[in-house]
């Protein structure tokens, strides 16, 4: 609703610039195309509409009472043409800049999805391994697949940030033994 009494506004605002102004705004025109395309590109479809049949009816209102305008009856004319044509070009590009964006959207919850899936996949066989391999008897492929486990758990907490379900674990530790290691090192 604010959106729509703020694009009547705006094309009241521009007609009553035009009206008054007559000769000397008329330069100032372009502002009802560059409203509306930016309505649509903004807010979509229905606000290109809403702004173009509002300044359309602005401009009627403009041409209609002002003299400099009647005695400019084809510059008008064409004006007026120009504001009906040109919008709906417009929302025909808009419209496919709204399914583009829809399926980016679709396509990114596709990626995390499959990510996940395959993450969640792929732990438990590794958790397996790695619970096979340990022990008194640890096989040389322990740490490739302690490695392997990290890309795929890392994978894992990826997919759940993009996806907003990322809980991160609380654990505890020895700060003063994490730095002897890691200074160790």
């Amino acid at each position: 609703l604010r959106y729509y009494v703020g694009a009547v506004f705006d094309a009241a605002l521009l007609a009553a610039l035009l009206h008054f102004g007559a000769a000397l705004t008329a330069p100032w025109f372009p502002l009802y195309l560059l409203v509306t395309f930016y309505a649509g590109f903004r807010f979509g479809p229905v606000a290109l509409a809403v702004a173009s049949v509002a300044n359309l009816i602005g401009f009627a209102a403009v041409v209609a009472t002002t003299s400099f305008w009647r005695e400019q009856a084809l510059l008008a004319g064409g004006l007026v043409i120009a504001m009906i044509v040109l919008p709906a070009y417009i929302g025909r590009m808009v419209r496919e800049v709204a399914q583009s964006r829809a399926a980016a959207a679709a396509a990114q919850a596709a990626r995390t999805r499959f990510l996940m899936v395959i993450s969640q996949a792929l732990r438990a066989p590794l958790d397996a391994m790695i619970g096979a391999t340990e022990g008194p008897e640890r096989e040389p492929e322990a740490p490739s697949a302690r490695a392997l486990l990290s890309q795929v758990n890392n994978i894992l907490d990826f997919s759940a940030i993009e996806a907003g379900a990322f809980t991160p674990a609380v654990e505890a530790f020895d700060l003063h033994a994490l730095v002897n290691e890691t200074l160790a090192d």
